[in-house]
Formats: C-alpha cells, sequence, structure tokens
C-alpha cells in the first residue's frame, strides 16, 4: 500500500497537488503508527530511463489489393533472370531495362543454334554434291549408249 501511496504522490506532486497528498500520507503514517508500525522510510522505488522505441505491430486483415496503375511488363526471350534493376514502386519509362536475363542458357543455345546449321549445311552441300555426282555418272553412262562398253542394267541404276 506504501508503494502506491509513494507513487500516488509523485504522480500528484508532479501535477502540482502534492499539498493534498502529503496530507493522505502523514493520515496514513499516523494510522500505522497507531498500530504499531513506524513507516516513516519509504519503501524502495526503482527508476528506469525513458527510451523511445518503435512499435512493431501486426493487425490480420482480410482483403483484396488493386494497382491504381498498371502494364504489361514482357520479355523478348524467356530464361532466368540475373538481375532486377528496379524496386516496387519506382517510376519507370518506356523502354527502360528492368531486368537482365542470365547470359549463360541463352550463349548455350545461340552455339548449340549455330552448330546445328554448320551441320545442316554441311549435310546439303554433302546431297547436292552427291546429287552432280550422279548426274555426271547418268551423262557418262548415256554418252556410252552407242559404244560396244554400254552396259544397260548400269544405266537403269
Amino acid at each position: 500500500m506504501l508503494a502506491r501511496l509513494t507513487v500516488t504522490i509523485a504522480l500528484l506532486a508532479a501535477a502540482g497537488a502534492w499539498p493534498d497528498a502529503a496530507r493522505a500520507q502523514a493520515q496514513d503514517q499516523g494510522q500505522d503508527k497507531d498500530r504499531g508500525q513506524d513507516r516513516s522510510q519509504g519503501a524502495p522505488v526503482r527508476v528506469d530511463t525513458v527510451r523511445s522505441e518503435p512499435l512493431a505491430q501486426t493487425v490480420p486483415v482480410i482483403g483484396r489489393l488493386v494497382a491504381r496503375r498498371s502494364g504489361v511488363v514482357a520479355a523478348r526471350v524467356n530464361g532466368p533472370v540475373n538481375e532486377v534493376l528496379v524496386e516496387v514502386g519506382d517510376r519507370i519509362e518506356a523502354g527502360q531495362v528492368l531486368a537482365r536475363l542470365d547470359a549463360t542458357v541463352l550463349q548455350a543455345r545461340r552455339t548449340l543454334s549455330a552448330a546445328e546449321l554448320a551441320e545442316a549445311t554441311a549435310t546439303r552441300k554433302a546431297r547436292v554434291a552427291a546429287r552432280d555426282l550422279a548426274r555426271q555418272e547418268l551423262k557418262r553412262q548415256e554418252g556410252l549408249k552407242s559404244s560396244a562398253a554400254f552396259n544397260k542394267s548400269r544405266l537403269d541404276e
């Protein structure tokens, strides 16, 4: 009770009501003396320093977020993103680079495509050469038709 009274007195004294609080404390101490208790010594009070801290409080809310403005963002090619160059809420302009893709996958695809093109070109050249050889053989066989060395079964091949 004395601790509460001391805190109350301190608060009242700070508010300018000290005389009333002092009178109440004196009456309380007098009653304690009648009971055989001497409380002239105050209760130990601990004082903490006042500090300012940010208050972090979360509140569960159910709802739907809708952007005020939106736009379509599309990449010309697909692939893993290596670096994002803007943050949420940044203002951007048309044509501004927003992210960089990982170039290793794209370079591997390009190398593979170049190898496939080289293979197709080589296959085409081989087929053209085989066609030219067949035409040359046909001309030679047609030239031999009138000679004694002509073989008709060879011409049919």
